[in-house]
């Protein structure tokens, strides 16, 4: 999510400064940007993924002994 309230505070500190050193802190600063949210993304990724991870850690299945035959049974007709 893009912080409107810091861009103003950045353009406003490099008011003062010529044309030329404007343009490029502005271009520093935008890249700042982009690197901060590819990182952020990339932090979303890796906890999505361990989230993901952790609930399927957890999972189990429990299946009565004659639900288990028949699911044996239906496999083995299968593979024959």
């Amino acid at each position: 999510m893009k912080n409107v309230q810091k861009d103003y505070m950045f353009n406003y500190f490099i008011s003062g400064m010529d044309k030329k050193m404007q343009a490029t802190l502005n271009m520093m600063y935008m890249n700042s940007m982009k690197i901060d949210e590819m990182n952020h993304q990339r932090e979303m990724e890796q906890m999505k993924k361990e989230i993901t991870e952790d609930v399927m850690s957890r999972v189990s299945i429990q299946l009565e002994d004659k639900a288990l035959r028949e699911l044996r049974d239906l496999l083995n007709d299968i593979g024959n």
